[in-house]
């Protein structure tokens, strides 16, 4: 339950939205143990922030980042981790993605002058998304497989389409 209401056989999204609200609120969630005991525990509220880019230099000096999805922060994280290491091996393997627009504005880092990615939308109407870099770091190597998809599927795409590096792994999700 929450806050007193029965949740039984409501989906995932309708009980998200009941546990949701506003930071510092709190919310009282009742939970039912698999011998039938039950409890209420109350919970309360606050932004979570989820970091989604880690960093390392690896042996001979070959610099790694991996973003494990694409939200607020990781354009932020992803120049102030970039800037320190000057990765040459870019992790995008089981990224889910996230936010185009910072799937966009990650590739902008590592993709040359140009168009990153274009959107169409219902009526016709077309948005494309371009880099000003004028010229890229270095060459990167980018690893990727089933579980690369969405905005992570947009940074590889337009770093093998542009040629400013080479993609690793087996084939993305293909959304």
């Amino acid at each position: 339950s929450i806050d007193g209401k029965d949740v039984t056989g409501e989906s995932l999204n309708e009980v998200v939205k009941k546990l949701r609200g506003k930071d510092g609120t709190q919310v009282t969630v009742g939970l039912k143990s698999a011998d039938g005991s039950t409890r209420e525990v109350t919970l309360t509220r606050s932004e979570i922030k989820v970091k989604s880019v880690y960093g390392r230099m690896e042996e001979g000096g070959i610099g790694y980042i991996r973003i494990t999805n694409f939200n607020e922060e990781t354009d932020r994280d992803f120049a102030a981790t970039l800037g320190k290491l000057q990765g040459e091996v870019l992790d995008l393997r089981d990224n889910p993605g996230g936010l185009l627009q910072s799937g966009v504005n990650v590739a902008k880092h590592l993709v040359p002058k140009g168009p990153i990615v274009s959107m169409t939308d219902k009526s016709g109407a077309t948005e494309t998304f371009s880099s000003e870099l004028e010229k890229v770091p270095f060459p990167i190597a980018v690893l990727v497989n089933h579980g690369t998809a969405s905005a992570a599927e947009i940074v590889s795409g337009a770093i093998q389409d542009t040629g400013s590096g080479k993609l690793f792994g087996t084939k993305t999700f293909g959304k």
